[in-house]
């Protein structure tokens, strides 16, 4: 109980615990890139918020930026490790479906 609870503070503090991708589920994204998520025409204007910048190293299960849908708040994390190279949205930007928001490249 008092774990869920510590959680869910975190959570309304805006202090999330990072995914844990261990290194054998690690998926390298087709070409490097992030993609908004598919979803139904319905929503209205998502917004996104990024949370990298060009240049920064993340490690798989990263939060690279947050989806703002209809009253949902939609996380995108990092599936693998890599370098940020180039963010293609802005902080306040409508996104579409599917619309490509950061280019990863791999470490090394």
């Amino acid at each position: 109980m008092k774990d869920r609870l510590l959680k869910w503070l975190n959570g309304a503090l805006g202090q999330r615990e990072e995914t844990h991708i261990p290194p054998e589920e690690e998926q390298w994204p087709e070409d490097g890139l992030i993609c908004a998520p598919d979803y139904d025409e319905s929503v209205h204007d998502p917004t996104c918020r990024v949370l990298v910048s060009p240049g920064d190293q993340i490690t798989a299960g990263k939060l690279l930026a947050e989806l703002e849908m209809s009253w949902h708040l939609y996380e995108i994390i990092s599936p693998s490790c890599g370098v940020v190279d180039e963010v293609l949205v802005t902080s306040g930007d409508y996104v579409g479906p599917g619309e490509v928001l950061i280019k990863l490249s791999r470490i090394g």
